[in-house]
């Protein structure tokens, strides 16, 4: 976590890698849906679940001990700004800055 010098407003970065569309994922068709109906390639289903996982663990456990509700995604998201794992962040609140 870090704040500006002279601000009292702290925000926590956390930088992840995404799992790629080349990769081969066998859990990738839950109820027989392949990713690719949705545009997004290989491993969306994982993409997706792995937003959902990353989201809770910094909403539920406060992995920096510092009281935030700012925060900052970097990383490999291998993804577009349609992918169910992007709209998921975001439907969360977070804001997509590749699109603004």
């Amino acid at each position: 976590s870090f704040q500006l010098v002279g601000s009292n407003d702290p925000f926590t970065v956390f930088v992840q890698h995404m799992k790629s569309k080349s990769s081969e994922c066998d859990e990738d068709t839950p109820a027989g849906a392949a990713d690719w109906l949705f545009g997004e390639g290989n491993c969306g289903y994982v993409r997706l679940k792995h937003s959902q996982q990353l989201w809770d663990w910094v909403k539920d456990s406060n992995p920096t001990g510092v009281d935030t509700d700012k925060y900052i995604f970097l990383g490999d998201f291998n993804a577009h700004a349609n992918d169910r794992s992007v709209k998921y962040l975001t439907d969360q609140g977070l804001v997509n800055l590749a699109v603004r």
